[in-house]
C-alpha cells in the first residue's frame, strides 16, 4: 500500500502574496567608502533646539533617559569599506544629527600618515521608510550627513 503525503513547498513570501510590502527599514545607515582609511565617528541625534547645557549625553546606542540631551548617541569604528545599519534609533520625527570623529591615516603609498578631525551636521526626518533614513558617509577624509536612501 502506498502512502501519499502532502508537502507544502510554499515560501513565506508566497504565503504573504506578491503584493506584500516591507513596512520597516533602517533608520540609520553608516558607510565608509574609503578603501584605505579607517574612521571613528560619534553620531548624536537630538530634537531640534534641545538645550545641552548641564545635561549628559546617552552613550553606546542606549535610548534616551530623563535629563538626557540626546535621543540617541553612539560611536562607530569603521574599517575600510564597512557598512552598518540600525533599525530603531528614535521615534519618527525631525531630528538634528551631528557627527564628529577622526579619519585615520590613508593606507597605501599616499604619504598621508596623519589623523584628521571630521565633523558635519544636518536636520533629518526619521521614520520607517527609505526616504526617512539618516545616512552618514565617510570617505576621502570627509564626512557627510544626508536624509534618505534611494534604490
Amino acid at each position: 500500500m502506498q502512502r501519499h503525503q502532502h508537502i507544502d513547498t510554499r515560501t513565506t513570501e508566497s504565503q504573504l502574496g506578491p503584493s506584500a510590502v516591507r513596512t520597516r527599514c533602517e533608520q540609520l545607515c553608516v558607510r565608509n567608502y574609503d578603501e584605505g582609511r579607517s574612521y571613528r565617528v560619534r553620531i548624536s541625534v537630538s530634537r531640534p533646539n534641545a538645550s545641552p547645557q548641564g545635561e549628559e549625553a546617552v552613550r553606546s546606542g542606549a535610548p534616551r533617559t530623563n535629563g538626557s540631551h540626546y535621543e540617541f548617541e553612539t560611536t562607530y569604528e569603521l574599517p575600510p569599506g564597512a557598512v552598518t545599519t540600525e533599525m530603531e534609533v528614535v521615534p519618527p520625527g525631525r531630528y538634528d544629527v551631528r557627527v564628529v570623529g577622526t579619519a585615520g591615516p590613508a593606507g597605501g603609498g599616499s604619504g598621508d600618515t596623519s589623523t584628521k578631525q571630521i565633523a558635519e551636521a544636518a536636520r533629518c526626518n526619521v521614520g520607517e521608510e527609505p526616504p526617512q533614513t539618516i545616512v552618514v558617509e565617510v570617505g576621502n577624509g570627509i564626512v557627510s550627513v544626508t536624509e534618505g536612501v534611494v534604490g
